[in-house]
């Protein structure tokens, strides 16, 4: 994630972001109706419960990408960055939206 932020930083700015862009997208988009599976849904995974995604896997998965995505919000002018920032939030809102706040 550290390269990632590197290059995402509003002083490398290029083509390169909206790829970034649209991976995190991607990501945080199967991430989230992983969540959903796992949690909400009354059909679980087929998979055994040692493989699920537990309270810290997802506070690891959205801290180590807060910055990136708020880096995002702040490179130009794009559509996906704040779709990044929503997904992320709604994956986990009590850390993303003090960053949001502090920001």
């Amino acid at each position: 994630m550290r390269y990632i932020q590197f290059n995402v930083h509003p002083m490398n700015s290029g083509d390169h972001i909206d790829q970034i862009s649209e991976f995190l997208l991607y990501f945080l988009t199967i991430f989230k109706v992983r969540i959903k599976e796992e949690r909400l849904c009354e059909r679980k995974r087929k998979c055994s419960k040692e493989h699920y995604l537990s309270d810290k896997d997802i506070d690891e998965t959205t801290q180590a990408m807060t910055e990136i995505c708020l880096m995002l919000m702040f490179g130009g002018n794009r559509e996906n960055d704040y779709k990044v920032i929503y997904m992320l939030t709604a994956i986990n809102r009590e850390y993303v939206a003090p960053k949001m706040l502090d920001q």
